[in-house]
């Protein structure tokens, strides 16, 4: 069974936060200067100027000289790849935070393999009894109140990582 490396799922969650904060910048000054000169824009309407920014409009084709066709194309099909730019942004960043949830949900689950279920321990007890107990436990321990409250999604320095950090320097 292949293990789960929490540090390299962190890693990933940096690198794309990375990505989706360099890319649409990138791709924006590419989009800049790949933009129809002045010269060639202030010989069209801004009607035909216009609609040749518009996606699923063709009609400005008929309005443009040959010679210029390939510059307005050029700017046309960067200003698509530019709003193609920010959608993916949206995905990179719902990716990075989906990740860095499985990450902290597996620390945290990881953290209660080494503890005893106390409901498990019922020998003998009855349902009202091992019901107690479990609350019991519960109210003294301070992680597990922790993960009652906050649902485990912001991990505090009693669960995962910082946690596991304390007791290596403490040991």
């Amino acid at each position: 069974m292949a293990t789960f490396d929490v540090g390299r799922v962190v890693f990933i969650v940096k690198a794309l936060l990375v990505a989706a904060a360099v890319l649409p910048a990138l791709v924006g000054i590419w989009a800049i200067l790949g933009a129809v000169p002045r010269s060639v824009r202030s010989r069209y309407p801004g009607r035909v100027m216009y609609m040749a920014q518009l996606p699923f409009t063709e009609e400005w084709r008929r309005h443009v000289n040959p010679e210029d066709l390939p510059t307005i194309v050029r700017a046309r099909r960067r200003r698509f790849v530019f709003a193609l730019s920010f959608v993916l942004l949206t995905h990179l960043i719902a990716a990075s935070a989906y990740l860095n949830v499985v990450a902290q949900l597996y620390c945290c689950q990881i953290a209660d393999l080494s503890r005893p279920d106390p409901a498990l321990q019922s020998r003998g007890r009855s349902g009202r009894q091992v019901i107690r107990r479990t609350e019991a436990v519960f109210a003294t321990d301070r992680r597990l109140r922790h993960r009652l409250r906050a649902g485990c999604r912001a991990c505090s320095p009693d669960c995962c990582s910082s946690r596991r950090r304390r007791e290596r320097r403490t040991a």
